[in-house]
């Protein structure tokens, strides 16, 4: 099962893109999306949607969640 997450664009997303390894897979006016093996980012001019290929992959989601909310997630 996949599971969907929403974020705030960040203000550096070359940094995440290079920080999950992503390619590019399309882009137009309004949305470009990036994916790897794991997960598919589609990014719009004020939100990240992450799609998650496994749900059950703990680690991916806690790295996710980590670089979207900050350090501070963890101690949360």
């Amino acid at each position: 099962m996949t599971k969907s997450l929403v974020f705030n664009l960040p203000s550096d997303s070359t940094s995440m893109i290079n920080k999950f390894q992503l390619e590019k897979v399309l882009s137009n006016a309004r949305t470009s999306i990036y994916q790897n093996d794991y997960m598919r980012f589609s990014v719009d001019n004020s939100v990240v949607r992450v799609l998650l290929y496994n749900e059950n992959d703990i680690n991916l989601l806690e790295q996710i969640r980590e670089y979207f909310y900050g350090e501070d997630y963890a101690a949360q």
